[in-house]
């Protein structure tokens, strides 16, 4: 099990794009969050099966029809500042 913190970059707010997220996590039983920041980026973390995480990092630099991404930033999360999930939510 793996758990990544992205930072994605681009028109990711306003465009339905925690909610994409949110559907492909639990058609991939990811466990973690999706949430908007102030300055504009969306925070996922994940908690998963590498290949999974691998798969939303793909689903991730796509996004809904209306947004685009042009960066995103991969963080691994050091084992003594993991948090467990027992699912994926967005948070508002």
């Amino acid at each position: 099990m793996q758990t990544l913190k992205l930072l994605v970059e681009g028109r990711v707010q306003g465009v339905g794009f925690r909610h994409y997220i949110f559907k492909y996590a639990k058609r991939l039983e990811l466990k973690g969050y999706v949430k908007n920041l102030d300055d504009g980026k969306v925070e996922i973390v994940v908690n998963g099966e590498e290949s999974k995480i691998s798969d939303m990092i793909k689903v991730s630099r796509k996004g809904p029809t209306f947004s685009w991404v042009y960066n995103i930033q991969v963080y691994d999360i050091d084992e003594s500042n993991k948090e467990i999930y027992d699912d994926f939510k967005i948070i508002y």
